[in-house]
């Protein structure tokens, strides 16, 4: 942006004692003019103290499965994925959608 100032659409990962451990921003904005999308996109992923490794997403990154696909050659098995899936007449698949994914 022209200021400098970007906004980006973030996970962000705490550990059990509120720390951050990892950020991630949205690399497939949908209709979300509000935000940048990030000048350099990066693959985020964090462990656990219980030892489980978690890579990261953010809704409609999830259409587009080549950041994954490499998390996935790195050994990660395990995924953190927000999102906001239409949940209202009429198209109530929410649910749906996230069980199917699951």
């Amino acid at each position: 942006p022209p200021d400098g100032h970007y906004q980006f659409n973030t996970l962000v990962a705490l550990d059990e004692n509120g720390r951050i451990v990892q950020h991630y921003h949205k690399t497939h904005l949908f209709f979300e003019p509000y935000f940048d999308s990030p000048p350099h996109p990066a693959l985020a992923e964090f462990t656990t103290s219980f030892g489980v490794t978690f890579g990261m997403g953010i809704c409609f990154d999830l259409m587009f499965p080549d950041p994954m696909v490499q998390q996935r050659v790195r050994g990660v098995d395990t995924f953190v994925l927000s999102s906001r899936w239409v949940n209202s007449a009429p198209y109530l698949t929410a649910v749906d959608i996230q069980s199917a994914w699951s």
